[in-house]
This record gives structure tokens, sequence and C-alpha cells, in this order.
């Protein structure tokens, strides 16, 4: 069965030779993508900035550290096109690694068709943001002009695109709430509720009903029904500070 004319456009690399993940490649063909496969990371670079692709899918090998560098350069060359890692498998370690080289998602190769297409979905959803090159909405409250400070602005604007979990990282002090509000300020979500949760000032006992909420009569002392922050932030985000 052919797939429908979409008019997008996915640049596949195999970073050990040839792109060998099927699951990617059937639901790429299913959804009616022209699909290129770049034969070098030479080639790769060239596609990108003469292809106009709507997706890269780099597939990496045991080791992916070379992926990692290929997605961190390509953010030069296509700055706003989704990039797929599909790896072997998918450590926490290395999906952060992959968010900060400038990964939009990770797959794993022998992933099931329906996860396949369900990682594709989540790839074309930043698409829309992609067209319009908008200033990033209260972007001012981010002070500095530095090189840091825009990749930061971009990364906000990338996300915010999508509805997936998004983990933010950094030292105390260094904005990850003002980040997490300006995420929420530029996505789908800007007129539903915000709402953040310092999970370190909850005692073990009370982090579930401050979650999930409680009916009236749960425990002793639950003189009312009590909405949980999942509830209170419906539709909109949740932050979940000092997870």
């Amino acid at each position: 069965m052919s797939g429908r004319a979409t008019g997008r456009r996915a640049i596949v690399f195999g970073a050990g030779g040839r792109f060998s993940a099927l699951p990617l490649r059937g639901a790429l063909r299913a959804e009616g993508w022209d699909l290129v496969e770049a034969a070098s990371e030479q080639e790769l670079f060239a596609l990108a900035r003469e292809a106009a692709p709507s997706l890269i899918a780099i597939q990496s090998a045991a080791q992916s550290g070379g992926a990692l560098a290929t997605a961190r350069s390509l953010r030069a060359e296509a700055a706003q096109v989704p990039l797929l890692l599909v790896a072997p498998s998918c450590p926490g370690e290395l999906a952060i690694a992959a968010m900060r080289a400038g990964f939009n998602d990770v797959l794993v190769d022998c992933c099931s068709a329906s996860d396949a297409a369900e990682a594709l979905a989540r790839l074309v959803q930043v698409a829309p943001a992609r067209r319009a090159a908008e200033p990033l909405l209260s972007g001012d409250r981010l002070v500095g002009k530095s090189r840091a400070v825009e990749q930061l602005r971009h990364s906000i604007q990338r996300v915010a695109a999508s509805d997936s979990n998004v983990l933010i990282t950094g030292e105390t002090g260094t904005g990850k709430e003002l980040t997490a509000e300006l995420i929420h300020r530029n996505s789908r979500r800007r007129d539903k509720p915000f709402v953040s949760i310092n999970c370190a000032a909850i005692p073990d006992g009370l982090l579930e009903s401050e979650l999930f909420g409680y009916e009236r009569g749960a425990f002793t002392g639950a003189h009312s029904a009590h909405a949980g922050k999942f509830e209170q932030a419906q539709d909109g985000t949740l932050l979940l500070d000092e997870v």
C-alpha cells in the first residue's frame, strides 16, 4: 500500500553504514514522506543545507558519541529541523545527552511500528512553529545576549511546540523555573494553568495526596475533597521542581 503524499522530506543517516531502522522507514513511507538517505556525514550536511528537510533521523551504533557530535554540528546547518536519534537502547543518561546535543526525540531502532509512528507524530507537531520565525514571548525575562542564552531561547521555542515532557537541569539559581514558565508561555497551553510544586518541601507521606488529591473522608482530617496538582494543571503545564 502506497502512502499518501504529504510534501514532507526526511533525511536518514546511519552512522555505521546503511540506515536499518525498519519500523521508522515503514512509518515514514506509510505517511507518504519523501525518504532521502545520506551515504556519508558530508552528504548529510549538504542535504541538510539544500534539500529543505522536514526531519533528519540519525541511527547510531553502540557508541552514540559520534551521533551526538553530528547533531551539534547539524544545528548550525539546519537549526530549525527536528532531529531524531535512533539508538540500540535509550538509558536515561543517553536521553539527556541527546536533548542537550540538539535531538528532539530518541527512538529505539528495534521499536514497534506503533512506537515509530508515535515518535513521528510528536516530531511533526514541531513543524508549524518552524515556519514562522516569531520572537520568544516574554523572552526579555531572559537577561543576556550571549551564545548560551540565545541557544536557550531557541531550545525553549523548540520544546514549547510539542507536548513532550521536558527535563530542565541546572544549578540552584540558574533559572529553571523561569525556563519552565517560558516554555508554558510559548506553548499551545499558554491560556491554561501553570502549576509549580516544590517536591523537596513535601513530606514523603503527603506527596501522593498533593499530586493526585483526595476525597472527603479518605483519611483523618480530610474534611473536604482536595484537587491534586495534576488536576489543577489540567490541559496546562505542571512543573515538578526539585524532583
